[in-house]
């Protein structure tokens, strides 16, 4: 596949094609299994491998665990 056809989307515009909080769709990505990269503070998929995913599978997040996870990185626990 050549670079030129890769495109990727932000957590913000997939929070806006699932209809979810951003927090959530940062989650999605982070959680999912799904491959993305990290670009400084912002998190990345490419699309197609996106809608394959959504498209063919499907995902579970435990958002206990999330809600943990961000009170740990707050240094509350």
């Amino acid at each position: 596949m050549s670079h030129q056809n890769i495109n990727f989307l932000t957590a913000k515009e997939v929070s806006q094609i699932l209809k979810i909080c951003y927090q959530n769709a940062l989650a999605f990505i982070k959680y999912s299994g799904i491959e993305y990269i990290k670009i400084g503070r912002t998190y990345r998929v490419e699309k197609k491998k996106f809608y394959d995913f959504v498209l063919n599978g499907t995902v579970e997040i435990d958002l206990e665990q999330l809600e943990f996870e961000q009170i740990k990185k707050k240094g509350a626990v």
